[in-house]
Parts: C-alpha cells; sequence; structure tokens
C-alpha cells in the first residue's frame, strides 16, 4: 500500500509533465503563428512587386471584339421584263442602319440626297444598286403633281410611261413617322423633303417596290399611298425641284395634266463605290421573311402603279392605273382597266 508521502510524489510528478507539455504547446502555437505572419508579408510582398514591375498590358489584344451591325434579309424577286438590262443586288443582307449621301443629277440642276437604311434596308439597297449600275442615267422623270396637298415628282422609270421596272420587285417596308410619339392620325411620315420609292400595293404582305421614286417638294397626304421612305431630300435639292414645279404640267398622251411642262431628264444619279460593301452573314437566329412577300405575280386590282394615273392628285405608283384612290406602286397591273390606254410620256423640250 502506497504511503501519503509516495501518493505525493506521483501527483507532483504528473502535474510537471502536465506543465512541460502545456509549455510546450504554447511554444508551437508561437511558432506557427510566427511562420504564418511570415507567409503573409511575402504574399504581400510578392503581389506589390508584381503590380509594380509588370508590363503595360495590350490594350488590343484585351479589348472587346466589336459587335457585328445587324443586318436584314432582303428577297428580290423576278418580275416583268426590265426596259434597261440590271442585276439584282448581290448583297441580300444590307445594313440596317446608317446613311448614304447620293446626288441626283437633273437637267435643271444637283438633288443632293441622303438615304438612311433605317428607314427601309433592303429598298436603300435596292436603289444604290442600280444606281451603282448607272440604271437611272439618261432618264427622265415622267410625273409631277402640283395639286393642293398632293405635291411629287417621279422618276426612275427608263421608258418614262410611269410602267418600267428592273425587271424584279422587292417587299414593302413600312416608313416610320416623323414623331414616334405623336398622334398617328395627324403625323405625316413622307413630310416635306422626304425621297420615297413608288410602291404597288397587293397581298396581306404589302406591296412591292421597283425602281421609281418620288420627291416629295410640297405638302402632300400620303397617308395611305404605301409610299416605301428612303432618305431626305435638303434644301438645295427642294429648290432644284420648285422650279421644276413652277414651269407648271401639261397633259399626257392619256389626258391627265400630270406631265412635267419642262422636260427633266436625269443625268446621273451616283452613290459613294463601297455603299454596296458586303456584310457580315445573317445571325444565326435570322428569321425567313413574313409572309407575303413580293411574288411574281402583279396585283390585278386597281391598285395604284407606276403610270400615270388618270387622277392627277392620285398618289405616285409603279404602274398605270385609273382609279383615282390608286396609290402609289412599283410595278404595272395586270387589269387592262388600271391602267391607261396611251403610254404617258415626258414631254420634250
Amino acid at each position: 500500500m502506497p504511503t501519503n508521502e509516495q501518493r505525493r510524489d506521483v501527483a507532483k510528478r504528473k502535474l510537471e509533465r502536465q506543465l512541460v507539455r502545456r509549455q510546450e504547446q504554447q511554444k508551437s502555437r508561437r511558432q506557427r503563428t510566427v511562420i504564418g505572419a511570415v507567409i503573409a508579408a511575402v504574399v504581400v510582398i510578392a503581389g506589390v512587386v508584381f503590380v509594380v514591375t509588370r508590363p503595360p498590358a495590350d490594350e488590343s489584344a484585351t479589348a472587346a471584339e466589336p459587335t457585328p451591325e445587324p443586318t436584314s434579309a432582303c428577297t428580290y424577286t423576278d418580275a416583268e421584263t426590265t426596259v434597261k438590262a440590271v442585276q439584282k443586288p448581290d448583297n441580300t443582307n444590307p445594313l440596317t442602319s446608317g446613311t448614304v449621301d447620293a446626288t441626283i443629277t437633273l437637267g435643271q440642276g444637283t438633288v443632293p440626297v441622303t438615304l438612311d437604311r433605317s428607314f427601309a434596308p433592303c429598298a436603300v439597297n435596292a436603289f444604290v444598286s442600280l444606281a451603282s449600275q448607272g440604271y437611272y442615267n439618261e432618264t427622265s422623270c415622267h410625273r409631277l403633281t402640283t395639286a393642293e396637298n398632293f405635291k411629287i415628282l417621279q422618276c426612275g422609270d427608263p421608258s418614262g410611261t410611269g410602267r418600267g421596272g428592273p425587271g424584279y420587285s422587292y417587299a414593302a417596308e413600312a416608313a416610320p413617322v416623323t414623331d414616334p410619339a405623336a398622334d398617328p392620325a395627324t403625323t405625316s411620315a413622307f413630310p416635306v423633303g422626304t425621297l420615297a420609292m413608288a410602291t404597288t400595293p397587293g397581298g396581306t404582305g404589302g406591296g412591292t417596290n421597283g425602281s421609281q421614286f418620288v420627291v416629295v417638294y410640297g405638302e402632300s397626304d400620303l397617308s395611305s399611298g404605301g409610299l416605301t421612305k428612303i432618305g431626305t431630300v435638303g434644301a438645295e435639292g427642294l429648290a432644284v425641284v420648285d422650279q421644276i414645279a413652277a414651269k407648271g404640267t401639261v397633259d399626257g398622251s392619256n389626258g391627265v395634266a400630270d406631265v412635267p411642262a419642262e422636260k427633266v431628264d436625269v443625268t446621273s444619279v451616283t452613290v459613294p463605290e463601297d455603299a454596296l460593301t458586303p456584310t457580315q452573314p445573317p445571325a444565326a437566329t435570322e428569321t425567313t421573311p413574313a409572309d407575303g412577300l413580293p411574288t411574281d405575280a402583279v396585283p390585278t386590282d386597281a391598285a395604284p402603279s407606276e403610270a400615270e394615273p388618270t387622277d392627277p392628285a392620285a398618289a405616285p405608283t409603279d404602274a398605270g392605273a385609273t382609279d383615282p384612290a390608286a396609290a402609289p406602286t412599283d410595278a404595272g397591273t395586270t387589269d387592262p382597266a388600271a391602267a391607261p390606254t396611251d403610254s404617258s410620256t415626258a414631254p420634250t423640250s
């Protein structure tokens, strides 16, 4: 049996061992703390050295790639035989924004115009294509209206009859109003200074365009005319058209007084060489053209066309029509009653 003194010695040695272990643990913790602090300091110093000594970033390598401009798929459909050889536009995915400066040179003076792709990408693309091929050169403006609230000069038919076209058609595109926030009933989409394509109405998807275009030189009610707005004409060009309009009109072969009294020759229509630069292909999500796009068939009703309508107040069109309410169009109708019996040509000087 151990004595009390032996038990005290055992307890004393046990306590000493515990104190030694505690001291060792505390020492170990201090060492780990010191090592952690040293490592942290090394990391901070290394970071500072990297920031100070690293070479300048290559901005050209890190700059984000520009997003390709959106494109719009266009369908150019073979139509009536053209009176002047011309090719359909090769670029069927034209840009949908940006402008093109063009110049319409008439015998009476120069008419600078600004084509705006945002108005009608496919129509602007076709106009630029025709101009670049010289389609409009040495033609005439076959129609002039001077009625109150209907003042337009119509050109773009090499035949001079109002029935000619480029041999293809394409869907009409809605023209934006001048102020989308305004009352649409009172806001005109075709104010003075508008350059637009004459459009043939028809089908659930709207009408079709060809080559004929109009300059709106005075207040005109074209809300139901079906025109496709492609750009604007500035003050310099409007002054030239005003001079033409001031000479008045004479009767055409169909008895309608909507032929310029002074012959209006189109010497040329010029556009920049790079106006038809190919664009990026359409995005993968590109959808097919809307239903009702133009077909080879020409409307058989008495809708407005490019020939001179018998009503001098009829909206500009791309084929003849005897319906006074006929809206502007870009191709002749197949209805015999839709076109005048006599071809109307611009008067000689």
